[in-house]
Order: C-alpha cells, then structure tokens, then sequence
C-alpha cells in the first residue's frame, strides 16, 4: 500500500500507432497490481495522452510504477510525468 493513502498519477503522450504495444507492455509490467490506465478524451488529437492511477491500494506502487516506466520506456512520446496526490480526510456526504 501507498504510505498514508498517497496516490501516484503517470501521464504521457503516445502515438496512435503504439496503442496496441503500450497497453501490452502496461498490461504484462503491472501484473497483478490494480493500477487503472485511462486516456483523455481527444478526438482529434495528433498524440494520445494516457494516465496511469495508482491507488492507495497499489501495493509497493512505487516499485511498479518503475517497472512499468521501464516496460513503456521505448513506447513513449517525450517523458513521463509523475504526480503524488495525498488523500484528504472528509466528512461523510449529507443526504
């Protein structure tokens, strides 16, 4: 898990072309990990923009996020961006 339900977002721009063989290499580097891939929804763009969410249930996400870069590295348009977010505690939601 995350330390103190810390949350890591990856995003990176590809082209089309390498759709197929990014989500490949994603799919075999996470492995078992629940790391949710997602890409912006943009029609008519040149690039593809994907995000990797790591959740605070992502165990050791650190080290597969690594392992991912690496799997991704040849795949990739430009770099990638890594982002940590914290989650904030909040009261429940009123009806």
């Amino acid at each position: 898990m995350s330390p103190m339900g810390e949350e890591l977002y990856v995003y990176y721009k590809l082209e089309p072309a390498q759709a197929k063989a990014a989500r490949s290499a994603f799919e075999q580097a996470r492995g078992a990990a629940p790391v949710r891939l997602l890409q912006r929804h943009e029609p008519t763009a040149f690039l593809l923009t994907w995000m990797e969410v790591y959740g605070a249930d992502v165990e050791q996400a650190d080290a597969v996020e690594r392992r991912v870069a690496s799997a991704m590295a040849g795949l990739v348009s430009g770099s990638r961006h890594l982002e940590r977010f914290e989650c904030l505690p909040l009261s429940p939601a009123r009806p």
